[in-house]
């Protein structure tokens, strides 16, 4: 794992540019490829910091680690005394970043299985991660006391229950897109403790 230079949380599963660390005493100023070559476009699971996105976007100038944190950190002491709601639209949200990825089949991949799992979306959190997907229990916050990670290669779903921040495979399996559902409900039955959701919610289109 490597550290979010925006967060300083070991998030990451890729450094972030090219070249990293970056080299000593060399200011830095986004775009940062510029400076450090290609991006990862890995966006942390607590920041949500994209890298190649934030601070290269294209449609208007990018934000420096510096910036982006000292916005991240005073929206989340605005939310510290609100509940985490809304899980309907941002499990469409995060679908639909998904989906947008249209030439991507790991991403298309993880779209599908968001929609088919929707029933969940009041029951967990669902992140993003390039393009997988990491869920965790309403109200655990980072470090994790538990999450599920699911990636997607060559057609197999990989699936793995972690557990003690991240430090431990608690269980894990694979599987093609037929049985993926089955397989994602009994890891979040896993997760959450309790039972499948019998009905689905509605994603916004």
């Amino acid at each position: 794992m490597f550290t979010c230079p925006v967060c300083n949380f070991a998030t990451l599963t890729r450094p972030p540019y090219e070249t990293w660390p970056p080299p000593p005493k060399v200011p830095l100023r986004p775009p940062y490829e510029d400076q450090l070559g290609t991006p990862s476009y890995e966006e942390c699971s607590v920041c949500r910091f994209e890298f190649g996105a934030e601070d290269n976007p294209g449609t208007r100038p990018g934000q420096s680690f510096e910036e982006y944190r000292a916005e991240w950190l005073s929206k989340r002491q605005l939310r510290t005394s609100e509940p985490d709601g809304d899980h309907p639209e941002k499990w469409a949200a995060l679908t639909g970043r998904f989906e947008s990825y249209e030439s991507v089949p790991a991403a298309q991949a993880t779209a599908a299985l968001l929609r088919r799992a929707a029933k969940w979306n009041d029951h967990v959190i669902a992140r993003g991660s390039m393009h997988d997907l990491l869920f965790t229990r309403i109200g655990d916050e980072f470090p994790f006391e538990e999450s599920l990670r699911v990636s997607w290669t060559d057609g197999i779903y990989e699936f793995l229950l972690l557990a003690k921040q991240s430090r431990l495979v608690a269980a894990a399996d694979k599987c093609r897109a037929p049985n993926a559902e089955d397989v994602l409900d009994s890891f979040l039955v896993q997760l959450t403790g309790g039972d499948v959701p019998a009905a689905p919610s509605a994603l916004d289109d």
